[in-house]
């Protein structure tokens, strides 16, 4: 009887340590999950501001490119502008020249050579 008795001890005894392991490693597993939802959460937070950044350097990128269009439309729209008073001036300048001057900037017409034969011709026409 004794022997069962302390057969039973022993088995309590090996319930009660058994016990004791999976508390201790219920609370490990608890710990082990509160880390790695805690690194989870870091993560995700970290992965949130990395699309943030990156949509901001896209909204940068734009405003930059938008600037820059309408720097050469400006430029464009400036050189169009000179080029039309350039062109002015040099009409208000043949304008306001004497009219000897203004007949030297008219084109000369295509010139056609006569030959002795067709100014003899003409010679005869008019007499």
């Amino acid at each position: 009887m004794r022997e069962k008795v302390s057969l039973e001890r022993e088995v309590v005894k090996n319930l009660v340590s058994d016990m004791k392991k999976i508390r201790a490693a219920i609370k490990q597993s608890r710990l082990n999950q509160k880390e790695l939802r805690a690194t989870l959460k870091s993560e995700r937070a970290i992965a949130r501001q990395v699309r943030a950044d990156a949509r901001e350097a896209k909204k940068i990128a734009r405003a930059q490119k938008r600037v820059e269009r309408e720097a050469a439309r400006t430029q464009r729209v400036a050189d169009r502008i000179a080029k039309t008073e350039a062109r002015l001036l040099a009409l208000r300048e043949k304008a306001l020249a004497p009219k000897q001057v203004r007949k030297t900037y008219r084109k000369a017409g295509p010139v056609k050579v006569f030959s002795a034969d067709e100014i003899a011709a003409f010679e005869a026409a008019r007499s």
